[in-house]
């Protein structure tokens, strides 16, 4: 994230201390994914349309945001479904689709 704007923010990965791709604006979290490879995906979620909310601000939830180190993440075309523990045991588990905005390597 380079520049934190109101309700977006410019954001550019970085690897090694070194900007890598282009700068791009975003909404909602985004996260950059380092692979073995070293190659990093950059991905991001907006919201999601909830039917159950009423009124035109209230149909929209935020995406779930991990708080966890250890992240797993199962790619698919052009989504990143992201999956992580949120119990003390393991096996409760959450995830959330984000889209892959690019893959840099």
């Amino acid at each position: 994230m380079i520049d934190r704007q109101r309700d977006s923010y410019d954001y550019v990965a970085v690897y090694n201390n070194t900007a890598v791709g282009k700068s791009f604006k975003v909404h909602g979290a985004t996260f950059t994914h380092n692979f073995p490879t070293a190659d990093l995906a950059i991905v991001n979620c907006e919201g999601k349309f909830a039917e159950h909310m009423t009124g035109p601000a209230g149909n929209r939830r935020s995406c779930r945001v991990p708080l966890v180190e250890s992240i797993e993440a199962d790619f698919h075309g052009d989504n990143a479904k992201l999956i992580w523990s949120v119990s003390l045991d393991g096996k409760k588990m959450q995830s959330e689709t984000y889209k892959i905005l690019g893959v840099f390597g």
